[in-house]
């Protein structure tokens, strides 16, 4: 643009000097410098008109941290050789890129869109800017385009060890709440403390001492996932990482028990009540639909959230707690809450709880799992990534 006025400064100036002196040399310099303006001027507006542009993505749908490979297709439809094109994306991670277009030729940019945050995405618009062969005019040429990229938190397959009161999928439980009487499992030599009405009475005359039946465990459990959405929880997350690794734990964890054809249920943080309910894997695109429109916003206390929860929430069911804040005042909640409830926190915050507060958890018999850290003791993440 500066190249342009001083262009047009010139060719004013020396138009005026011809005008008033009558030099036929100054008028031959007006019209050399009004010539190279005009074609200047035809050469990018021709330019901007033979440019199209069609950009070509891969997929619309990514996870959080995965790199998503896009192209942006130029093609030249006229026979100028476009010497100067930048194309800016308005990508925030890349530089606008520069590069020419040769007569009917036709050019990829190759590009590659990264998130850090969950959310919904849009490539562009994007801007061509087509400079003549002289640097003194440029042009910009805007294409909308309507390419919508979704990032979901990332999703990982894990295994999880759950506390030993009740157990995800087929495993059993050793609440004597959920014996099942119609499934013998064993019997075994009667010790103090058991039940007469277990005794099995045909056996213990035969061997001469009393057995006692063992049942097999069975219960309808189901995970309630309760996600800390305490916006105080998260005054000092600026970059949102304590957030993401909140909601892919959320996300993986559903996972994990529909895969195991384990009902798991999300419950409200508004209204403490279930928000998805989900049976099998078919239903995994709700919860992951969900974290698009789920953000730590609300003023109201976890811990109070968490003991309301508590009450409508049925006793056989596995809680998982999800939050980046334990403190005593968490564990004083808990500890008024804790019988015969199995509960497992999975604290999310990137750095290391306290272990005294880990000590008070673990006399609670509350399973305390670090996400994504690994355990001091084993020097291994306590939740097996597959």
């Amino acid at each position: 643009m500066r190249n342009f006025i001083y262009l047009l400064s010139l060719t004013i100036a020396s138009f005026l000097f011809a005008l008033f002196t009558g030099g036929e040399i100054i008028y031959y310099i007006f019209f050399a410098l009004s010539s190279l303006l005009l074609l200047c001027l035809l050469y990018i507006l021709a330019a901007s008109a033979s440019v199209k542009l069609h950009i070509d993505v891969e997929n619309h749908v990514t996870h959080v941290g995965e790199k998503l490979k896009y192209k942006i297709k130029l093609r030249n439809k006229g026979f100028f050789h476009i010497l100067f094109i930048v194309v800016d994306d308005k990508n925030p991670g890349l530089l606008p890129v520069t590069t020419n277009l040769k007569p009917f030729g036709k050019k990829a940019v190759k590009r590659i869109f990264e998130s850090k945050r969950r959310g919904i995405y849009k490539i562009g618009p994007v801007t061509v800017k087509i400079r003549d062969p002289f640097g003194i005019l440029e042009i910009k040429k805007t294409f909308k385009t309507n390419h919508k990229i979704t990032v979901y938190p990332f999703i990982y397959n894990i295994a999880v060890k759950l506390p030993a009161m009740t157990a995800i999928g087929n495993t059993e439980v050793k609440n004597r709440s959920y014996e099942d009487y119609t499934n013998l499992s064993n019997l075994r030599e009667y010790v103090d403390g058991d039940s007469l009405k277990k005794v099995h009475w045909r056996i213990s005359a035969k061997k001469q001492k009393l057995y006692v039946k063992e049942y097999e465990y069975t219960a309808s459990n189901e995970v309630y996932m309760l996600w800390d959405l305490d916006k105080a929880h998260y005054a000092d997350d600026y970059n949102g990482v304590t957030d993401e690794r909140s909601a892919e734990c959320m996300l993986s964890l559903a996972k994990y028990c529909l895969i195991n054809d384990v009902p798991v249920n999300l419950v409200d943080y508004e209204t403490r009540k279930i928000l998805i309910r989900g049976k099998s894997i078919k239903d995994f695109d709700i919860f992951k639909t969900s974290t698009l429109s789920i953000f730590p916003v609300f003023s109201y206390d976890f811990n109070d959230f968490i003991i309301r929860c508590l009450k409508s929430i049925p006793y056989d069911s596995t809680i998982a707690i999800i939050t980046p804040h334990v403190d005593d005042s968490t564990i004083n909640g808990l500890s008024n809450i804790r019988i015969h409830r199995d509960l497992m926190i999975f604290y999310t915050d990137k750095n290391l709880i306290d272990q005294r507060l880990r000590d008070k958890l673990e006399k609670l018999n509350v399973k305390f799992i670090q996400w994504g850290v690994k355990d001091a003791s084993t020097n291994k993440k306590e939740v097996q990534y597959i």
